[in-house]
């Protein structure tokens, strides 16, 4: 997510208006942001680590995290880590309270096999960090 603090740092006053928008229309984040600047965290956030050099994986993971089903087929890689954790951590006590949890890519988990598997994590987070959100 280090493209938020891109978005965050370089439109300022603007920014706010994104945060608003996603608490008042339960829309997710990346979708405010594409309505208010035509582009998301994950884009600038993967163009960010793409200009530093970092390998292919890790900005296709920044990049595409909200929408794995963009990249080529491949197995279990830090892309699938990264959007199965971000959903996750979107629900119950890590996400901010009034905001909707991030979607997860049903037909991306699906294709690789991981429906079951996904499941199975979020069930076994420990107690104290289950999917009850505060309100």
């Amino acid at each position: 997510d280090i493209g938020k603090i891109v978005l965050a740092a370089n439109q300022s006053k603007t920014y706010p208006t994104v945060l608003n928008m996603v608490k008042s229309q339960q829309i997710q984040l990346w979708e405010a942001e594409r309505l208010v600047f035509c582009v998301d965290h994950a884009d600038v956030g993967g163009y960010l680590l793409g200009l530093w050099g970092l390998p292919v994986p890790v900005v296709e993971a920044v990049a595409m995290h909200h929408a794995p089903g963009r990249a080529p087929a491949q197995p279990f890689s830090p892309l699938t880590a990264v959007h199965l954790a971000n959903a996750i951590a979107s629900e119950g006590h890590f996400a901010p309270a009034n905001y909707p949890p991030s979607a997860i890519d049903a037909d991306y988990v699906e294709r690789l096999g991981l429906s079951t598997k996904f499941q199975q994590w979020r069930e076994e987070l420990p107690s104290g960090l289950d999917n009850s959100r505060d309100a």
